[in-house]
């Protein structure tokens, strides 16, 4: 991380790496629990996983604030992801060939 060349930044970054790896456990966690778990549990990991993307989204401003105020790196080094698209409710159903 030398190219960033300011101390602070590479402190931020590595902030925010963290948080990505906390987030991405917590997904992983919540969709386990969706399949196997109670619905306490599901709960539970709905936190979590909210949690998980709040601190990722203050790692990711708090880079990009030092970034801006002090001009150590590049214009937006961290974009953020664009959500995904919704899923539909359920299987679509796929045709039989014809004979």
């Amino acid at each position: 991380m030398a190219a960033l060349g300011c101390r602070i930044a590479e402190r931020l970054l590595w902030e925010y790496i963290a948080a990505l790896g906390e987030s991405e456990n917590a997904h992983k966690a919540f969709v386990e629990s969706v399949r196997t778990g109670p619905p306490a549990a599901i709960l539970v990991m709905e936190k979590r996983l909210k949690a998980g993307a709040a601190a990722l989204e203050e790692a990711r401003q708090a880079f990009q604030e030092h970034s801006r105020d002090h001009g150590c790196c590049p214009e937006q080094p961290i974009v953020p992801l664009p959500s995904p698209p919704s899923s539909p409710a359920g299987p679509k159903r796929r045709k039989r060939p014809r004979r």
